[in-house]
């Protein structure tokens, strides 16, 4: 059975989280305990994007 993959993945509420939390697993197997110095500026801007979709979709 074939899976479709869209073109362009969106990035909403349940896959949001799904994705968040692969590429920090991805990263800590990587790096180990201690997080890269743009791990924090890229969770408060992946934060920033996921309100501004709660706020467009009227949540």
């Amino acid at each position: 059975m074939a899976i479709e993959i869209s073109p362009t993945p969106v990035l909403t509420g349940e896959s949001a989280k799904r994705f968040t939390r692969i590429m920090f697993a991805n990263r800590r197997k990587k790096v180990g305990p201690t997080p890269t110095p743009h791990l924090g500026e890229l969770t408060s801007r992946i934060m920033q994007f996921q309100e501004e979709q709660r706020r467009k979709r009227g949540i």
